[in-house]
């Protein structure tokens, strides 16, 4: 199933690092649909992607000197 989520990653992660994790979501058939480390203060995308996909990136995310810092589910978030 697709679903959209927002990869964070580490502070101080290379551009290209992003760019190619990126990247790899599009050519896995997913579609980024926010760049936030062109220019946007924080480093990281917000895609649409399939469960497997999703679960490759979890997996990296949790293996020693990993760049990402947290895959969320994408949402609204109201403050009342």
């Amino acid at each position: 199933m697709v679903k959209r989520y927002i990869v964070m990653f580490k502070e101080g992660t290379p551009n290209e690092k992003i760019a190619q994790a990126a990247a790899d979501v599009e050519k896995s058939g997913g579609t980024v649909t926010h760049r936030y480390w062109e220019g946007g203060g924080i480093e990281g995308f917000a895609a649409t992607m399939e469960d497997d996909h999703l679960n490759s990136l979890t997996e990296s995310s949790l293996q020693p000197g990993s760049a990402i810092d947290s895959i969320e589910p994408d949402g609204v978030v109201t403050t009342q």
